[in-house]
């Protein structure tokens, strides 16, 4: 059985727990250690446990944990090749892959494509069981050709649907910031997000695990009904499940 159970979503960390047969992916490692180490637990696993490491991109949220995390865990460490020199800290332990490639993580096919993302050399990544494929695409700026070929025949996607754009614009952030988010290489937004859930739900994709909100610039209840508004008014199979993934910890696994 493989399960997915998001350990950290947000601004504030990023971490996924990927788990079939003889494989324990973690995918990024935001947040903290502690907080990793009991979703891990929940499992019945623990760092010692985990397999592979695949990092998205260095920004801080997404590799926080990583300092204290690796020395308590013999997992490979893989980061795409272009960003490997913004690496700093683990380039010794890290192992590198190019745009486009695929790595066997204990049976597991775990390809990347890139993403329109303010960090150099950030990626996304497709799993595959031997069964069905699942999507981990966060801090996409915009949804280019690639991600969108790349992602077009997941069965469940864990999908960013960062702000609600209103809020974004009336809200206490420093203009700058609020361009940046809003730009090619920031954010995707609620709307963004449904539109891409109502392209993928006519193709194979069951799941949406909407992920990395804005806890300033969006809520929970905000994100789910822009999605599933969309599928309803697309007509979209009742059977296809949208879910939010919680800001750290409190998430259920999704068994495929």
């Amino acid at each position: 059985m493989t399960k997915i159970l998001p350990v950290a979503s947000g601004s504030s960390g990023n971490a996924l727990l990927y788990t079939s047969g003889s494989a324990n992916i973690l995918i990024d490692a935001g947040s903290n250690t502690k907080t990793i180490k009991k979703a891990l637990e929940t499992q019945g696993l623990s760092l010692a446990d985990l397999t592979h490491v695949f990092i998205t991109h260095t920004h801080t949220d997404h590799i926080a944990a990583l300092s204290v995390m690796l020395k308590h865990t013999p997992a490979k460490l893989y980061i795409s090749e272009n960003a490997y020199t913004e690496f700093y800290d683990y380039q010794e332990r890290a192992l590198t892959f190019a745009y486009g490639e695929t790595v066997d993580a204990n049976g597991i096919a775990v390809r990347n494509f890139r993403t329109s993302h303010d960090s150099f050399g950030s990626v996304g990544y497709v799993l595959n069981d031997g069964r069905c494929d699942f999507g981990y695409c966060t801090d996409l700026g915009y949804v280019t050709e690639e991600v969108a070929n790349a992602i077009k025949d997941c069965h469940t996607l864990y999908i960013e649907s960062n702000h609600d754009v209103e809020m974004l614009k009336r809200g206490p952030y420093p203009y700058f910031l609020k361009e940046r988010i809003l730009s090619m290489t920031g954010h995707i937004s609620n709307k963004e997000c449904a539109a891409l859930a109502v392209q993928l739900a006519q193709r194979k994709t069951k799941n949406f695990i909407l992920a990395h909100l804005s806890e300033q610039n969006n809520t929970p209840s905000k994100a789910l009904l822009e999605t599933e508004n969309a599928l309803f008014k697309a007509g979209a199979d009742e059977s296809i499940r949208v879910f939010v993934a919680q800001k750290k910890n409190t998430n259920p696994p999704l068994c495929l």
